[in-house]
């Protein structure tokens, strides 16, 4: 099979041979001034060939690759390739999630750390400074590519090779923020194995970059998750329980960072709780009996639970119950709040406070509604 690939200078074409069994056969013809510059490459040869060269060349078709997913609004210096046929599309990303890794990890001679304790940068190779502009544009292009897939299938082999790819997104914090934001909403909004491995990546970026990333994730993820929160059915409640699950293990990352977000969220839930019982208006009565309320509730219960004992947390346990028995307690209205809240009751008051065998004695952390009886 033989396809056109136009190249951006004007009147210069590009002629790409592709054979589905193990060669790949790249003629470029250059109009001006008459001259024939033709490569075959073996597919089980390149490997031993690889050099910056050969790089670049890969970075720069890869990214005419991701430059199509735009459709017609594509701006932007799009390089010497265009590829204009799907099956080149397929073979050359395919190619690059496949192979590219191990052959970059290969030619930077980097080892992985025998503790597995801490990733290793590419920037710590002496060869680092040869790829990587190269590597810039193909990150840059990687995360173009995802931003714009919708089959599940395709946003899975992405992932997995953004996941390999984490110690060089660390290499470029602009490109490390654009990928954490692509993750969350992938990882609030993907197909179930789409959702892991988003969450995989935000796990191990965050473990070693905690300074820098770890707040303004949490902050990202908790507002996906209350978004999600909205509306609750039989087929929505896994991907919430995954989600309260796997934001229960980063809060776990740093328990400093933790106390800061869970004192701010559940003064959150207790001034809706104080709004509800002084001003008695249906309006403040919804802002409490719904699902995010009672998600969000569930949700610091949860993380409480898991992580306990922990002196830093523990003085959060209390203002928590009594916000749980707030809305047992004083907003009983209609037999319907009285499901919500037998929901509210068993799930989030049984962990806050009998999984703990918290003494209730001890003083909150700040000022909560209290609660009669």
């Amino acid at each position: 099979m033989c396809v056109r690939v136009r190249v951006g200078a004007p009147r210069v074409w590009a002629r790409v041979g592709v054979c589905v069994a193990m060669w790949v056969c790249v003629c470029v013809r250059a109009c001006a001034r008459s001259c024939v510059w033709c490569v075959t490459v073996p597919l089980f040869r390149w490997q031993s060939q690889f050099s910056p060269r050969v790089f670049h060349e890969i970075a720069m078709a890869f990214k005419a690759a991701a430059f199509t997913t735009k459709g017609e609004d594509q701006t932007g210096d799009l390089g010497k390739y265009r590829v204009e046929d799907s099956a080149v599309f397929n073979v050359l990303v395919s190619f690059c999630i496949r192979d590219l890794f191990a052959v970059l990890q290969k030619f930077l001679q980097l080892k992985p750390d025998p503790r597995k304790k801490k990733l290793v940068l590419p920037s710590s190779s002496r060869l680092w400074p040869k790829l990587r502009q190269d590597l810039n544009a193909y990150l840059t292009a990687l995360m173009q590519l995802l931003s714009s897939l919708t089959e599940a299938s395709v946003v899975t082999a992405v992932f997995r090779h953004a996941n390999h790819l984490v110690p060089y997104y660390l290499c470029f914090p602009k490109h490390c923020r654009v990928l954490l934001k692509q993750t969350v909403k992938h990882w609030s909004t993907g197909e179930e194995t789409v959702r892991v491995l988003a969450f995989l990546i935000l796990n191990k970026i965050c473990r070693h970059k905690k300074d820098m990333y770890l707040n303004p994730v949490l902050k990202q993820m908790y507002i996906a998750y209350v978004k999600n929160c909205k509306f609750t059915s039989p087929t929505a409640l896994p991907m919430i329980n995954f989600m309260q699950r796997t934001l229960t293990e980063m809060y776990a990352l740093d328990h400093q960072v933790t106390y800061q977000h869970a004192f701010i969220y559940i003064r959150q839930l207790a001034i809706h709780l104080r709004n509800a019982m002084t001003m008695k208006k249906r309006e403040t009565y919804q802002s409490v009996y719904n699902w995010q309320y009672i998600h969000c509730l569930y949700l610091w219960c949860r993380l409480l639970t898991t992580l306990h004992p922990n002196p830093v947390l523990e003085p959060l346990i209390y203002p928590l119950a009594q916000v749980a028995l707030g809305c047992i307690n004083d907003l009983i209205i209609t037999i319907v709040i009285i499901l919500i809240s037998l929901k509210c009751l068993v799930v989030s008051l049984t962990e806050a406070v009998t999984a703990l065998n918290y003494c209730f004695e001890k003083k909150p952390s700040f000022e909560v509604v209290p609660t009669r009886g």
